[in-house]
C-alpha cells in the first residue's frame, strides 16, 4: 500500500532501518492484511531498558480505515518487549497519537506474545473502534439466515406430515397426491 494514499498522520521512514536494528520485527509485523510504517521517534513514553530500541509507527488496515498506534521498546532479538498500542480511525483521527482511545501498555513480552498482541488488536480495533460490520460480513449472515430458515421450513413440513410413529412420510405424500387416504 502506497503511505501517499493512507492518512498516516506521519511521514515514515524506512522500514528497513527499524528492521535492522531488531530483525525479527519484519517477521512480526508482517501481518496479512496490513502494513506498518515507521516514524521518526518522537516524545517516548515507554522506558527502555537496556539494548533496546525504541520504536513508533502504525499497522494500517486498509480494508476497514481503522490502525494501530503503537510505540514498541525491544531488543535487537525482539525477545523482550514492551509496546503501548491505540487503535485509531484513520479518517476521524488523522494524526498518531490522536485517537478516541487511550494507549495500552503490556511489557515483557516474548517475540511470540508480541506478535499475539499485535493480532488480538488488529483483530479487536474495528471492534474497539465501533465499525459497523462490513458489507461482505452482512450478507454472509443474511445467506446464512437464508438457509437456516429454509431448512426449518422442510422440517416443519416433514414433521407435520409424520401424523403417528412408525408412517412412512413417503406413503403420506402419495396418499396426499392421489387425494386418498389408504388406511
Amino acid at each position: 500500500m502506497d503511505f501517499k494514499n493512507t492518512n498516516l498522520g506521519f511521514t515514515p521512514i524506512s522500514k528497513d532501518d527499524a528492521f535492522e536494528l531488531a530483525p525479527r520485527l519484519e517477521k512480526i509485523f508482517n501481518i496479512e492484511n496490513c502494513d506498518v510504517y515507521f516514524k521518526q521517534v518522537s516524545n517516548p513514553t515507554i522506558a527502555v531498558q537496556n539494548n533496546q530500541n525504541i520504536f513508533q509507527g502504525s499497522l494500517i488496515m486498509p480494508d476497514n480505515n481503522s490502525c494501530i498506534d503503537f510505540e514498541l521498546a525491544t531488543n535487537f532479538l525482539s525477545s523482550s518487549s514492551t509496546i503501548s498500542v491505540a487503535p485509531r480511525d484513520e479518517k476521524d483521527a488523522p494524526k498518531f497519537g490522536f485517537g478516541r482511545t487511550e494507549f495500552r501498555t503490556f511489557e515483557n513480552l516474548s517475540t511470540d506474545n508480541l506478535l499475539s498482541r499485535l493480532l488480538i488488536e488488529v483483530e479487536d480495533a474495528p471492534n474497539t473502534l465501533g465499525f459497523e460490520r462490513g458489507n461482505s460480513l452482512n450478507s454472509a449472515n443474511d445467506e446464512i439466515t437464508k438457509a437456516v430458515n429454509k431448512l426449518n421450513k422442510l422440517a416443519k413440513m416433514e414433521q407435520s406430515m409424520r401424523k403417528s410413529p412408525g408412517q412412512n412420510p413417503t406413503d403420506e405424500l402419495r396418499r396426499s397426491a392421489e387425494g386418498r387416504d389408504i388406511r
